[in-house]
């Protein structure tokens, strides 16, 4: 029997704040049915000189989340109470100097969260039974997201990026640097003797002092695994494109160490203490973008390839039945549109509409949640982008 997310996830499921990193335990909480209407509300944000005008998009996503409660029959303290962490943000003056391109918040019965994201995200609210995902899907494939960890004895950065932006994430359980990790260390214990002398009067001699000698290779190794387990604790089970910055010799031992399962090969040589984090990640692109290209186009040419095999779907409505049975491998679908229906879990009934009616599910989320649960692969884009011009073409497993 399958786990709910809050069984997998209780202290995710409980917890109320604002992120900076999403991932799969992110989504499956998301996904998961609540109680009460669910209320997502998505914008793009600009900061500095624009942060003011993102503040009135998002007053202006609120009374447009309020108007819609109300039309479904909730009290104005019910609605108030739903309302109010994103409220909060609005007279935040600190919460609107650190955006990033994209803000996300999710408000539901008594459980909120915002998350600020290196993507550009539709300027939308939606009140639904559940929250509504998809503008977040294009973070989890294709070439949304990849990570750079500054590696350096005196302090460790991590940095997310997409193709035109980067932002720093907060390391909590990683050592500041290497005095801080070892700060414990008792030097004299590190050192290794072996005893020579003259005419039998022995005289102890150190080993190991400079860089690249036997301790301080070992010192060096002890605080790169205490990087890598914050590193881990941090990226959880994200498998998106990492690419290590640091002199030669600390990216070898991190390399030997690491259990990130989503390593690229080149890495950024040098220090990169005194580097910008937009210079890393001009440095970096160049590693990480033929990675996505490549998973793309690899898809889209298996998908041409399958077609008229049975194993292709252009049809919404089949793609909607097969990627809630785990037939789904691969999922291209429209970002920017939505499509109004309705889905029986039960019998696998399938309604379009045209216009959306009280009770409708958006297909295309649907759709699209069901592949991702199911560890299909989502690709989120334009709706001009779609291998077929459909507004769903899928790749079937069975």
């Amino acid at each position: 029997m399958r786990t709910s997310a809050k069984e997998r996830h209780p202290r995710m499921y409980a917890s109320t704040g604002v992120f900076d990193l999403l991932g799969r335990d992110d989504i499956e909480v998301l996904t998961e049915p609540r109680d009460g209407p669910c209320v997502s509300l998505f914008l793009p944000t600009h900061g500095g000189i624009g942060a003011e005008r993102d503040r009135i998009h998002l007053k202006n996503l609120i009374a447009e989340a309020k108007t819609d409660l109300r039309l479904r029959g909730l009290r104005e303290p019910q609605i108030r109470q739903l309302l109010t962490p994103a409220a909060d943000h609005l007279d935040d003056a600190l919460f609107w100097e650190r955006t990033s391109r994209g803000l996300a918040l999710f408000l539901g019965p008594a459980w909120s969260r915002s998350y600020r994201l290196p993507i550009e995200l539709p300027n939308r609210a939606i009140v639904a039974r559940r929250f509504q995902v998809r503008p977040l899907f294009p973070l989890l494939s294709d070439d949304g997201r990849f990570y750079v960890l500054a590696l350096s004895q005196n302090v460790i950065r991590l940095l997310i990026g997409t193709r035109n932006d980067v932002h720093e994430v907060d390391l909590a359980k990683t050592p500041g640097g290497l005095r801080d990790a070892l700060r414990y260390d008792d030097p004299e214990k590190d050192r290794r003797y072996h005893i020579i002398g003259r005419q039998g009067a022995p005289t102890p001699i150190s080993h190991g002092r400079g860089i690249g000698g036997e301790v301080d290779k070992e010192r060096i190794s002890r605080y790169l695994r205490l990087v890598d387990a914050g590193l881990i604790d941090v990226l959880r089970d994200e498998r998106a494109p990492l690419v290590l910055a640091g002199p030669d010799y600390e990216l070898a031992i991190f390399r030997a160490i690491t259990r990130y399962p989503g390593l690229v090969e080149e890495g950024i040589p040098g220090s990169p203490d005194r580097v910008r984090a937009e210079t890393l990640h001009a440095r970096a692109w160049p590693l990480v973008a033929p990675i996505f290209q490549q998973a793309r186009h690899d898809a889209t040419a298996r998908y041409r390839q399958l077609e008229g095999t049975g194993k292709t779907s252009a049809d919404l409505a089949e793609t909607v039945r097969a990627a809630h049975r785990g037939q789904v491998d691969v999922l291209f679908v429209w970002v920017d549109e939505e499509k109004w229906g309705t889905f029986d879990h039960a019998t696998g009934r399938v309604t379009t509409r045209d216009v959306r009616r009280p009770g409708d599910e958006d297909l295309l989320e649907l759709a699209a949640v069901g592949t991702f649960l199911n560890r299909g692969t989502v690709y989120a884009v334009p709706s001009h982008g779609m291998p077929d011009g459909a507004a769903s073409a899928a790749i079937l497993r069975f």
